[in-house]
């Protein structure tokens, strides 16, 4: 049998040398209090060393603490510039005090009173990383066509495009989006013979195409599809920027639709 006490209640009996540190049955020692503050282990040690010996060096306190001497030369400054400890001279040689304990308490209510100053703004930061919208970044080829085969999975696309641009990476997406059974697209492009080439051979029932006044330059691919907004550079760098955001969607797709109301009809369009 265990020489070690073993202590009882009404629920459980654990030997004392196998109680968790800071159980109620085994109160927390200073020195876990002491980091339960904030201090750190070490900050702690030294401190308790310096109020148990009232004064001490450098060496002193690497011997009483078993703490490396270069590393008590580190600690020990941050602890004065914390004012936990104070510097003094004795006989030409540099020792270290500890400071009243009121100064621990004095320095967490002084970080009390910084984060009440800041809190407002804290509270206001977690509204807004909630509705803040999401950027992603598509580079290369690969990378992209995912971007448009997930265009193709949405109910609805509205774009301001040029497909004479697009067709130099992604002629082969070009027809899916024209001839798609079911997806809804909204084209307005650029007034170009390519262009007009493709429209003329869309099939899609639920395909709409509109033209941009003559001579307007468009060297991008901007797509509106859920809450989703593609912007693709397709005529020098191939890169895309897709933004998250239902508002940002939602004004895009209201200026879409304005500006298809402007644009130039090709075709006779399903009512």
């Amino acid at each position: 049998m265990s020489d070690k006490l073993t202590l009882f209640n009404s629920q459980f009996c654990v030997p004392t040398g196998h109680l968790p540190k800071g159980d109620k049955l085994f109160p927390m020692t200073l020195e876990q209090t002491l980091i339960k503050a904030g201090l750190s282990e070490k900050e702690a040690k030294l401190y308790l060393a310096l109020l148990e010996q009232g004064s001490a060096s450098v060496l002193e306190l690497a011997k009483k603490t078993g703490i490396k001497r270069p590393t008590v030369y580190v600690v020990i400054e941050e602890m004065r510039e914390k004012s936990y400890v104070a510097k003094a001279m004795q006989e030409n040689k540099v020792r270290y005090v500890a400071k009243s304990p009121e100064m621990i308490l004095q320095g967490l209510n002084e970080k009390q009173e910084l984060v009440k100053g800041i809190l407002g703004e804290l509270k206001a930061m977690t509204g807004v990383s909630n509705t803040r919208p999401r950027v992603q970044i598509y580079e290369g080829l690969r990378s992209i066509r995912k971007m448009y085969e997930e265009m193709l999975r949405s109910q609805e696309v509205r774009f301001f495009s040029s497909l004479k641009q697009v067709k130099k990476y992604f002629s082969d997406l070009i027809a899916p989006f024209l001839n798609h059974p079911t997806l809804f697209v909204k084209d307005i492009l650029v007034d170009d013979p390519v262009d007009r080439e493709y429209v003329d051979k869309a099939t899609g029932p639920n395909y709409q195409a509109r033209f941009m006044p003559p001579f307007t330059l468009c060297s991008i691919d901007l797509a509106i599809f859920g809450n989703k907004v593609a912007i693709s550079s397709v005529k020098k760098e191939l890169i895309s920027v897709v933004i998250e955001s239902e508002e940002i969607a939602s004004s895009l797709r209201a200026l879409h639709e304005f500006v298809w109301e402007k644009a130039t009809l090709l075709r006779k369009e399903a009512v």
